[in-house]
């Protein structure tokens, strides 16, 4: 009985950790990773839906230091941070909201990009500007849907 109980303990944890429909994207460089997660869309689908993001900053090496010191302009100063860019027209984001995730020395946010229409099947550049870590640009290019 007690041996049932842990397998389906662990098995509820491992389900846990799953990220629905592979939607996370990575990037990054020695100082800063940069984890992009694709949530559900809001409003009607297609071209004219919300664009909702689920973005994490895991400084690494020196930059954990500089996080910290930076630690109140990563949790009120990132609205201009993020962007999207397609067809060379810049798309900044309707709310940035940094959610308490409970995992210390990350930062993680709610990004969520105003209707627009966005041609589908089309490439979009999902760019964050660090201003408090790194100072650097990363970039993934997205397939809208």
């Amino acid at each position: 009985m007690k041996a049932m109980m842990i397998l389906m303990l662990a098995i509820l944890m491992l389900a846990g950790c799953h990220t629905a429909g592979g939607n996370f994207l990575e990037t990054g460089d020695q100082d800063l990773n940069v984890q992009i997660g694709r949530l559900q869309p809001t409003g009607s689908p297609g071209e004219n839906a919300d664009r909702n993001f689920k973005i994490k900053l895991v400084p690494k090496g020196e930059a954990i230091l500089t996080a910290k010191k930076n630690e109140t302009a990563l949790m009120f100063a990132m609205d201009s941070c993020f962007s999207l860019k397609q067809s060379g027209r810049q798309i900044y984001p309707a709310m940035v909201q940094q959610v308490p995730n409970g995992v210390k020395g990350t930062y993680e946010y709610l990004v969520i990009f105003p209707t627009v229409s966005l041609r589908l099947k089309d490439s979009v550049e999902f760019r964050y500007q660090d201003k408090n870590i790194s100072k650097k640009s990363y970039t993934l290019n997205l397939l809208v849907q």
